[in-house]
């Protein structure tokens, strides 16, 4: 099942994110409590080591510091593809730099431990950093059943390494984001039956596990895949909020929610909607009331006739 994982999540993440040009206040705000997480697994028979790249976002009581953190479980796991044992995982610092043996320097990041994932599908895990961090304020989460179809959503996340020489930019500077809006809700069949929402805000590569917010700055959804090319290059596919709610739950992590706002297109439709049946409803009490005062016209008639 695990390695079926890999091939179905044929990523695209390999076309750039389209910067958004004026995001609002409090999505540049998020960017602070969004973290760059870096993997390290080694097959113990062979002594292979496999690195990889992934984003995670803060969460607990919102606007508090938090050590604690929500990512994907293939950013926290490498995948699957390593025992516990063999997989070590840190939170990068802003300008990390690293050994020979591609670990990061002391101080340069700050270690981490996974504390509970969903095992594969849907993809979702909460990790915990080993040592003090500070400055990660915790983002409110929507349910994202809530979430509207045509709401304006921003993808944020890290790009992945290509190389660690120079160290890695992993400030909140260099958070980059993407600017879209929610397309659907879609239960992904192929991919565990995991309830999603489908957007257009362009991730790639070092997005996995990032935060997809609104303009509120609230975290609507999860940033988890793209789609092979055959299927679209223009969609990409988030888990619902709902995943990493349950599990902070299992894990008596208390954490914020927030209401997500009423889409304005549909706020219009269902104003006019509301204005038409009003304005039926008002004709037909009129029209009720000229029919029963010509009713009781007749009525008096037709006495006045038989007296």
């Amino acid at each position: 099942m695990k390695r079926a994982w890999l091939l179905l999540l044929m990523l695209v993440f390999s076309i750039p994110a389209a910067r958004a040009e004026e995001a609002p206040a409090a999505v540049e705000q998020a960017r602070q409590s969004v973290v760059h997480l870096y993997g390290i697994g080694t097959d113990q028979e062979t002594g292979k080591r496999t690195r990889w790249t992934g984003t995670g976002f803060a969460v607990g009581i919102a606007g508090e510091d938090t050590d604690i953190f929500l990512t994907n479980w293939h950013v926290a796991t490498g995948s699957g593809e390593f025992s516990d044992d063999q997989v070590e995982l840190w939170l990068l610092k802003d300008d990390a730099e690293f050994y020979a043996d591609l670990t990061p320097r002391f101080g340069s990041a700050a270690r981490c431990r996974v504390l509970i994932t969903t095992d594969g599908y849907p993809d979702v895990a909460v990790v915990q950093a080993l040592e003090p961090v500070t400055g990660y304020k915790a983002l409110p989460l929507v349910p994202s059943r809530q979430v509207a179809e045509g709401t304006k959503v921003y993808a944020l996340g890290f790009p992945g390494l290509k190389h660690t020489h120079g160290g890695a930019d992993s400030g909140p500077e260099d958070v980059e984001v993407s600017e879209g809006t929610v397309r659907e809700h879609l239960v992904m069949k192929n991919a565990g039956d995991s309830k999603s929402i489908i957007h257009s805000a362009a991730i790639r590569h070092g997005f996995s596990g990032g935060p997809l917010v609104n303009q509120q700055g609230a975290v609507v959804a999860q940033n988890a895949y793209g789609f092979e090319e055959d299927v679209s290059t223009e969609l990409f596919c988030a888990v619902y909020t709902d995943y990493g709610m349950e599990l902070l739950n299992k894990l008596n992590v208390p954490f914020t929610t927030a209401q997500s706002p009423a889409n304005p297109r549909r706020t219009a439709a269902a104003a006019v909607i509301g204005a038409v049946v009003l304005a039926l409803i008002g004709y037909q009490i009129k029209s009720a009331r000229k029919s029963w005062a010509e009713i009781k016209q007749a009525r008096k008639e037709e006495a006045s006739r038989e007296n």
